[in-house]
């Protein structure tokens, strides 16, 4: 039992960590294929990584 609830604790903590770390990865890509002409697969990027950021992490760490 005490193992299972260092790992959601852990879990809670760091994963928003590591999604933060993948979107902003995400809009990196998006702003370089824009640049690259490829405009669509570059707003898709950049927009699923906002989303990411504000809806998923603060639905993680809040619930």
């Amino acid at each position: 039992m005490c193992f299972y609830s260092t790992f959601t604790m852990n879990f809670q903590i760091f994963s928003p960590i590591i999604l933060f770390l993948f979107s902003l990865y995400g809009i990196l890509v998006g702003i370089e294929k824009i640049q690259k002409q490829q405009k669509q697969i570059g707003a898709i990027s950049i927009g699923l990584s906002l989303f990411t950021i504000v809806f998923v992490i603060p639905f993680i760490m809040f619930f």
